[in-house]
């Protein structure tokens, strides 16, 4: 079975990427004339109406310029405290706390020594409007994790490697929703479509997320066991986080990091083509796309891959989520017979 199962962390089809491209003629610029620096991109980009309220302010530069600072104000010209990060040429703010939906800001870009600002004004979208039908609306809903509708953040270069190698879609069920707390079921599909995949287990108790802030939901860092190919793995220090429409038709600006150890991975790295027999052999395997190693949380062995991804979209789906206590023993699964003598009868529950 060509699959990898990476519950809670769908990220093996993401791009990468850091701003997304805007045309030049859009961006601000300086008007004297004097600076060797220029604006490439800028996320939100002038005008935009489409910003997340959780966004951060991103502005890349033409050359790293150390002297540079963005600061931000809304309609009313009130100024949003936040938090200024400069990495290579790329400048971010990051407001201290989340923006208004459906609201007018302006940011402002000072480079190269600049005595006048450069304006970026934009709108934030619709996202966080609460939901229409209260969280009624979302019990019962199945969701379908576009896969390629990401960017990995880190490691940087390995998205369109990596892009080919997962053909699954990620599902997720919305079981309940109570005091706050965001319960799940999440599956596998079969590759190239939507149908859950029954000879992979489905995780019954994925850890609820924190829905005090809804439509937003959040899952602080964790350990979470999971089944990658019939063997048993562990996402290490998962965290992730998104917010629903109004309507409930979708949910979007997925986030997401963890660790994933190769000395767990190694074994199923022949499904995909990969000649890899061990946690170091995993390792040299991630030197040939530049890509190195890091230090295991559980014991500091550099054997784990670190991966951090955003920008994921989910759409609802018209099909339920089965329960799937085993892999490969499962009534619906084809490939049962050899592997469990009783294999489980569908719509079955799991202890």
């Amino acid at each position: 079975m060509r699959s990898l199962f990476l519950i809670g962390l769908p990220i093996l089809a993401c791009s990468d990427g850091i701003i997304k491209p805007q045309s030049p003629e859009a961006l601000p610029s300086q008007s004297d004339g004097v600076c060797d620096i220029s604006i490439k991109n800028t996320s939100p980009y002038p005008q935009d109406t489409t910003m997340y309220y959780r966004d951060a302010i991103e502005v890349e530069f033409s050359k790293r310029d150390a002297s540079a600072s963005i600061s931000l104000t809304d309609a009313d010209g009130v100024d949003i405290a936040g938090e200024q990060v400069l990495s290579e040429s790329t400048l971010r703010f990051i407001p201290s706390t989340p923006l208004r939906f459906k609201e007018s800001y302006t940011a402002y870009i000072q480079y190269c020594g600049s005595e006048e600002p450069v304006a970026l004004p934009f709108e934030t979208s619709a996202l966080g409007e609460p939901l229409i039908e209260g969280n009624h609306a979302l019990v019962g809903s199945t969701y379908a994790v576009n896969l390629a509708s990401g960017r990995i953040l880190e490691p940087v270069g390995v998205g369109e490697v990596l892009r080919g190698i997962l053909q699954n879609t990620f599902l997720v069920q919305i079981q309940d929703v109570v005091n706050d707390q965001l319960y799940v079921r999440s599956a596998l599909s079969v590759a190239d479509s939507i149908e859950q995949n029954y000879c992979v287990s489905t995780i019954e108790d994925f850890p609820a997320a924190d829905f005090s802030e809804a439509p937003y939901f959040s899952l602080a860092a964790q350990d979470i066991d999971i089944e990658i190919g019939g063997y048993q793995s562990t996402i290490y220090n998962l965290s992730l986080s998104g917010v629903f429409a109004s309507d409930a038709s979708f949910f979007t600006e997925i986030a997401g990091a963890g660790d994933f150890d190769g000395r767990e991975l190694y074994p199923i790295m022949g499904d995909f083509g990969f000649d890899v027999n061990s946690g170091s052999e995993f390792c040299t395997l991630l030197e040939t796309f530049n890509v190195s190693c890091t230090p295991c949380p559980t014991d500091g062995e550099s054997y784990c891959l670190h991966l951090v991804l955003d920008q994921l979209e989910a759409n609802i789906e018209a099909l339920d989520i089965d329960p799937v206590c085993e892999g490969n023993c499962h009534e619906q699964c084809v490939e049962n017979t050899p592997t469990c003598t009783v294999p489980q009868e569908q719509y079955a529950t799991c202890e």
